[in-house]
C-alpha cells in the first residue's frame, strides 16, 4: 500500500510498539532533557528515575525529590481540566506521596505537550492552584469552598483523618 507520507508519519503495520512509544515519546524526551541538565556545573538534580513512583522522579542534591506526572494529548484535543481523570489521577498520586513519604517531596509537576484550561472556575487547574496558594491552612476546611470540595473529593480515595502537609510546591 503506497502512501504519500514518509515513514516517520505512519505507524508500522503489525507493530504495536510504534503506537506505544509514540504515546511515551514526549515523556522520554522530557526525562532526557532533564537528565542532560545534570551535566551542568553544580546541578540541583543528582538522579533521574523513569517510571518509578511517577512518570519521572527527580532526586535533588538536598536529598528531597520532585515528582513529575507527564500527561499527553493529540493535537487539537480539549485543554486539560482539573476534573479530567488523567489530572485527578496525577493529583491523587501526589497526595499519596505526601501521606507515604511526608516531607520528602519538594515539588510536584504536571508536564504536558498540550495546554491547560484557563478560567476563573474550578475547571481550571491553574485557578485551583492559585486558590491553594492563598489558602490559610493545610486542612481542606480552611480553603475556599470550591477548592475545598475539589481537594476533599481527591482525599476520599485515601480516607485520611486529616490532610497532612498540604500540597507543597505544586507547579502549574
Amino acid at each position: 500500500m503506497a502512501t504519500d507520507q514518509g515513514p516517520e508519519h505512519v505507524l508500522g503495520e503489525g507493530d504495536p510498539g510504534d503506537d506505544v512509544f509514540r504515546r511515551y515519546r514526549y515523556q522520554a524526551t522530557y526525562a532526557a532533557i532533564i537528565a542532560l541538565g545534570m551535566f551542568r556545573q553544580d546541578p540541583d538534580i543528582v538522579e533521574v528515575f523513569a517510571e518509578h513512583h511517577d512518570d519521572i522522579l527527580l532526586k535533588l542534591r538536598s536529598g528531597r525529590f520532585n515528582a513529575v506526572q507527564v500527561k499527553t494529548q493529540q493535537p487539537g484535543g480539549s485543554p486539560f481540566k482539573a476534573s479530567d481523570d488523567q489530572i485527578k489521577t496525577a493529583l491523587r498520586k501526589f497526595i499519596s506521596h505526601e501521606r507515604s513519604f511526608g516531607d520528602a517531596f519538594e515539588r510536584y509537576t504536571i508536564a504536558t505537550n498540550h495546554q491547560f484550561f484557563r478560567g476563573d472556575n474550578k475547571a481550571s487547574l491553574c485557578f485551583l492552584i492559585g486558590k491553594a496558594r492563598q489558602a490559610g491552612g493545610p486542612e481542606p476546611a480552611h480553603m475556599d469552598n470550591r477548592l475545598s470540595a475539589f481537594v476533599t473529593s481527591l482525599l476520599k480515595a485515601y480516607k485520611p483523618n486529616r490532610f497532612a502537609g498540604g500540597l507543597r510546591g505544586l507547579a502549574s
